[in-house]
């Protein structure tokens, strides 16, 4: 490490200094040259008793998430979201999330980009959901995800190459399990039927605002206070595989 690791981080930190920039993390990285660049010790922090976490792609054509073993560091090109269960899983795998996600996030290419500030922030979960309803789309959550595994294993495709499928005409029971997903979901926001998303997930974003300005008590992202779920977390999770 001495040999190897110490001179490139030296070097970067009085590249730094010789640029005279603003920012110091690489000079201040010196003092600590051993540990890893910027940890994200809050992002660890929050995952620390969990057995795992939800995440995505940053940048993405589809609103693909999938459960990660907590052992599994993940790199800055994915999403990471400090949740376990299935209900929280549901409302981040919807319509009503992706939707948001392609209206208040950016763009690369053709493919929307995450953003922490403008789609995570801003996104309002289901503020009076009740127990029927969180239960209703831990389970359809729940049922998308075992089944969609079992998928992958029987015709071993890749995620990714799953969800193309979608793009072809006919039967899908992986749209089957989205759309009913998505159903579950809708009721849990009190969403009429026919009724469009954003204009509904704006109004709730301005609602929660405002509660938020008066001082009142709102329901943030995860399960509910007092939702009892036994089943909502299971071990299924991408893991490593030791041989």
């Amino acid at each position: 490490l001495r040999k190897k690791v110490l001179p490139a981080i030296a070097a970067k930190a009085e590249t730094e200094e010789l640029k005279e920039l603003k920012d110091r993390s690489r000079r201040n990285h010196l003092n600590n040259w051993w540990l890893f660049w910027r940890r994200r010790e809050d992002m660890l922090t929050a995952l620390m008793p969990l057995t795992r976490y939800v995440a995505c792609s940053r940048v993405a054509k589809r609103n693909i998430f999938e459960f990660v073993s907590t052992a599994i560091r993940p790199n800055d090109a994915l999403m990471v979201f400090a949740l376990d269960d299935y209900y929280s899983f549901g409302i981040l795998h919807s319509a009503a999330h992706w939707q948001w996600w392609q209206a208040k996030g950016s763009t690369l290419k053709d493919d929307a980009r995450y953003t922490t500030d403008s789609v995570w922030d801003t996104f309002p979960w289901p503020q009076q959901p009740t127990p029927a309803q969180v239960k209703a789309v831990a389970a359809a959550a729940r049922r998308l995800h075992e089944q969609r595994t079992q998928l992958l294993a029987e015709y071993r495709l890749s995620l990714r190459e799953l969800y193309r499928t979608l793009e072809q005409p006919g039967k899908n029971p992986l749209r089957d399990l989205h759309d009913t997903l998505d159903k579950a979901v809708a009721t849990a926001y009190s969403l009429l039927p026919g009724q469009p998303w954003l204009p509904h997930l704006l109004a709730l974003n301005q609602a929660v605002a405002a509660a938020e300005q008066a001082g009142q008590p709102t329901t943030g992202p995860g399960l509910p206070p007092g939702s009892a779920l036994p089943d909502a977390v299971t071990d299924l999770c991408v893991r490593v595989l030791l041989a």
